[in-house]
């Protein structure tokens, strides 16, 4: 009577409609005739890449962001989560509408048959990451708290040298950095390792990034 179970067929049959293979072959085979061929740049490339340091310290949590939760008027409310009977998390409708927009990707790298989306260091970025979850270790102690960072196809699958003539940074680098920052007690699993070991296989669909 919600209409739930019509909306999960519907979620599930954007992914998966029945010869999807095929129909992607086919496109590929069509695709081909166009004759893109060598290599092309879209967005921006940046000449110089940011450091990436070899280890940090293990970030403090935000004492300020602690202070806001704790003092916050609506505090007792965000505590009080509210789930359904299956223990995921509901999610109030806005009151308001709210623009929404579709993902988007940075700067990408076509060669050939093959596109990547460019990884870039963010210090600034990995330090805001590993803060949040030191704050959310340190809010709730008891909670176990895991941290997996899932590296895109570039950072696997393109040579190091190709890499680095694009300025972009070595994934596995900043992956093992953004762990350095984080409490001790945090699971951090290394999915680069796992996913390197089986490069030459099919692991990466197109330029999905999942």
């Amino acid at each position: 009577m919600k209409g739930s179970y019509f909306q999960d067929i519907a979620t599930w049959y954007q992914d998966s409609y029945p010869g999807k293979e095929e129909w992607l072959s086919l496109d590929g085979k069509v695709k081909n005739l166009y004759g893109l061929q060598g290599e092309v740049l879209y967005g921006d490339v940046k000449k110089e890449k940011e450091s990436i340091p070899e280890e940090g310290g293990e970030l403090a949590p935000e004492n300020d962001i602690n202070a806001d939760i704790k003092s916050s008027p609506s505090s007792k409310k965000a505590e009080n989560f509210e789930t359904d009977a299956e223990g995921n998390l509901e999610i109030q409708k806005a009151d308001t509408d709210v623009e929404l927009t579709g993902e988007t990707a940075g700067s990408i790298y076509l060669s050939g048959k093959e596109a990547f989306e460019l990884y870039y260091f963010s210090e600034k970025g990995v330090r805001s990451y590993a803060s949040l979850l030191n704050t959310v270790k340190s809010l709730y102690p008891n909670l176990e708290v895991s941290a997996m960072m899932v590296p895109n196809s570039f950072g696997v699958l393109l040579d190091p040298k190709t890499q680095e003539k694009l300025a972009s940074s070595g994934m596995d680098q900043a992956i093992s950095y953004t762990y350095s920052l984080m409490n001790k007690e945090i699971h951090t699993v290394d999915a680069f390792s796992s996913l390197n070991k089986h490069r030459e296989e099919y692991i990466y669909f197109r330029t999905d990034h999942h």
